[in-house]
């Protein structure tokens, strides 16, 4: 039997338009409490600065 192995470190990415689809469809949820708020605005501030980039 082989040794089970962790891998750390790997990100999975995916396309811009999948972040804003995600941040569209979960912002009336997210806005109900003040973590939420700011989970919202980190994330839109992400990929507004990746859009800026692109």
């Amino acid at each position: 039997m082989g040794a089970c192995r962790r891998v750390t470190g790997v990100r999975a990415t995916a396309p811009v338009s999948v972040h804003v689809a995600m941040i569209e469809q979960s912002a009336a949820a997210l806005m109900q409490s003040p973590a939420g708020r700011k989970a919202h605005r980190i994330h839109t501030d992400r990929v507004t600065a990746v859009r800026i980039a692109s």
